[in-house]
């Protein structure tokens, strides 16, 4: 799920230029945090649960790899109770399970949700919310957008703090705020899943530190999501190192990954879920698709293409 992305944003964010600058920082924020209940309610339509589609050809789009998103240790890191990779098919490969983390695998959307706390605790100044608001509006009118600039701007709340403060400040901002939305049948099919001996891994175009902790929750092997440049002297800096892990970078990251880890052609896409249609590519590679709770674009191509349409 895309988190910038605002019901009635260009309502919103022409309040906030109008107001005065106390105003404007709650305006912004308020927006944001709203996404998610105003994104669902517009955009999701109510559909029974559809028999798992199958999807021919999985893996021959040419995907450019040129970019590596996921990274060892931290993007990559194997949970202190997963067992290592040993369960094949008589294919003999790895089959892999991929779920979306925002509006797929939680209720509501991560960097929404930590920009309205970075603001509540004055972490960001008010012209870098207005700034993230606008940014927000831009998309919404369709206008070309830098997706890793946004990211670096909200990351300017942790300007001067050493990466292990700031990994110390997203576990308790995880435990506290994130893993009470997991959506309980997402977990219910990890365990599933799990059991059949699937290999799962989360994607995300939400920051590693964040997602990195999902880790120590559910029963997941792996992990990709968008990383934040290091500096020498050990602190995050506002800029994304690479690329953002959003729409055909996504397939691009787990590719990546999973060739690392599992061995080139060693291992397939069994199964996608997400909720957004920037996740098509990712849902067109699984021999299994699912759309959850997904919004207009990914429903039509979901019946279009016979995938499964899960309500969680």
């Amino acid at each position: 799920m895309h988190w910038y992305e605002m019901s009635s944003v260009t309502h919103q964010i022409t309040t906030v230029l109008n107001s005065s600058a106390t105003s404007d920082n709650e305006q912004v924020c308020e927006a944001g945090a709203s996404l998610s209940a105003q994104h669902e309610q517009a955009d999701h339509e109510q559909v029974s649960h559809e028999q798992p589609g199958v999807q021919s050809g999985a893996h021959e789009q040419s995907v450019l790899h040129n970019h590596s998103v996921c990274k060892q240790p931290l993007a990559c890191k194997q949970p202190l109770h997963a067992q290592t990779p040993s369960q094949r098919t008589s294919s003999n490969k790895y089959q892999v399970a991929v779920f979306d983390f925002d509006g797929t695998s939680i209720n509501g959307n991560s960097p929404v949700l930590l920009v309205d706390y970075l603001r509540e605790r004055k972490m960001l100044k008010t012209s870098e919310l207005l700034r993230i608001g606008l940014w927000a509006l831009a998309y919404k009118l369709r206008l070309p957008q830098n997706e890793e600039w946004v990211r670096g701007l909200v990351f300017r709340a942790f300007a001067g703090k050493s990466t292990q403060q700031v990994d110390a400040f997203f576990r308790e901002f995880y435990a506290a705020h994130i893993e009470p939305r997991f959506r309980r049948a997402a977990d219910e099919e990890m365990q599933r899943l799990s059991a059949e001996h699937k290999e799962i891994i989360m994607i995300s175009a939400s920051f590693d530190p964040l997602v990195r902790c999902v880790l120590d929750y559910h029963p997941i092997q792996y992990q990709c999501s968008t990383h934040m440049k290091i500096a020498n002297d050990g602190t995050y800096l506002p800029e994304v190192d690479g690329i953002a892990t959003e729409g055909m970078q996504k397939l691009v990251a787990l590719r990546e990954l999973c060739d690392r880890v599992y061995g080139k052609d060693k291992w397939e896409l069994y199964a996608a879920y997400g909720d957004h249609h920037s996740d098509r590519p990712l849902l067109q590679a699984a021999r299994h698709a699912y759309a959850v709770c997904p919004d207009r674009p990914l429903l039509r191509t979901a019946r279009a293409q016979g995938w499964s349409v899960l309500r969680w």
